[in-house]
């Protein structure tokens, strides 16, 4: 609603509305006019010049709205319908951009609006010569020139840098938020299966489905991770930089679509060896994704994957089960599955720390 809007209701003469809508006689005295707006023998309703009113016997008082409000015993909103419609004034709507991205919205996607630079993984190094290839940005504060750069490429609020830098501003969208929003809507079909084949231990198949896409929390999950997807695509400006899909999540249409076996989704949150319960849990054939255990990173998915730089994950496919494992880890695998390796080997990782190139991993194989 506009100030404009409202100023308009308000300049309407208080003399024509109590004159021509509620029949009220106007007594004129010099520049002022008396009335009655209830019953009273004396008017002591007085009208101002600056078209205001105020009622000595009853207290009340203000402008055209106010009036309104009075006569009519409604709220300041029905007031202003109710004046609108006597007099033909129309509200001018003034739609926001909608691909204007608001504070409140960055911060339900996980990002600080203010600064872009507190969404970064920035790693100090001393010299040129150093850098940290898990970082986004390695500083060197001893050089100025760097240091000047990364002010205004990234001491910027986030909405400033979208303008700025179109190509690293959708690197960023994908960066820090895609990737760690697809994997809440993995962990979401994976929580209503998890739940599904909970309740199918307790009784039938029909019930089961029904508790699981009843349930008040999942449904209020699903809304939320709609929702932030529908920002998500708000905020990109050209999708042959980054393609965000429509998200509309259902519980009973996406527990159907895994049980159908058409959709599939990673499971992000699950060290391997919890994931290969999990899939034996399920029934189903595994493929994890292939990990290298460097202290940092995933090594890759068989499809993009979102679980960058991310270790110990994987995800929910149909397939052969791969996963590469720490000789410490190796037992854990053994416990779970006894003789249903397929294969194992040993080999040492390409890109381990010096002080570890000689241990040896393995690389099972299995089926579940």
């Amino acid at each position: 609603m506009t100030d404009d809007y409202i100023a308009r209701l308000k300049a309407i003469p208080l003399t024509d509305v109590l004159q021509n809508v509620y029949g009220v006689e106007i007594q004129q005295r010099g520049s002022k006019y008396y009335c009655k707006i209830r019953e009273e023998r004396t008017a002591s309703c007085q009208i101002y010049p600056n078209n205001t009113f105020y009622d000595f016997g009853s207290g009340v008082g203000g402008d055209t709205i106010n009036l309104i409000e009075v006569f009519e015993n409604c709220n300041r909103k029905t007031a202003m319908n109710k004046l609108a419609e006597l007099y033909g004034i129309q509200r001018d709507y003034h739609q926001r951009d909608r691909s204007v991205i608001l504070d409140y919205e960055w911060k339900k996607l996980g990002i600080e609006p203010d600064l872009v630079s507190k969404n970064l993984n920035i790693c100090i190094v001393e010299n040129d010569n150093q850098w940290h290839r898990f970082a986004d940005i390695n500083l060197n504060p001893n050089n100025q020139e760097q240091v000047e750069l990364f002010k205004q490429k990234y001491q910027i609020p986030v909405n400033e840098f979208r303008k700025r830098d179109k190509a690293n501003y959708h690197n960023f969208l994908r960066e820090k938020v895609l990737y760690s929003l697809d994997n809440e809507k993995d962990d979401y079909f994976a929580s209503l299966y998890q739940n599904y084949w909970f309740y199918t231990q307790l009784a039938d198949e029909k019930t089961a489905f029904t508790t699981v896409c009843t349930n008040p929390e999942t449904k209020d999950e699903a809304k939320e991770i709609s929702r932030k997807y529908s920002i998500l695509r708000r905020a990109v400006d050209d999708i042959s930089l980054l393609k965000v899909p429509k998200i509309d999540l259902d519980p009973a249409h996406d527990l159907q679509a895994i049980l159908d076996g058409t959709t599939r989704f990673k499971v992000s949150k699950l060290p391997y060896f919890k994931l290969c319960g999990y899939a034996k849990m399920c029934d189903e054939l595994l493929c994890c994704i292939e990990v290298l255990y460097d202290t940092y990173s995933a090594k890759h998915a068989p499809d993009k994957s979102s679980l960058r730089a991310i270790p110990h994950y994987a995800y929910y496919q149909n397939g052969t089960c791969k996963v590469y494992c720490m000789r410490r880890d190796f037992d854990k695998i053994k416990d779970i599955f006894h003789g249903e390796i397929l294969s194992e080997k040993q080999f040492s990782k390409p890109y381990a720390h010096e002080k570890s190139g000689k241990k040896r991993d393995a690389l099972l194989e299995f089926r579940v």
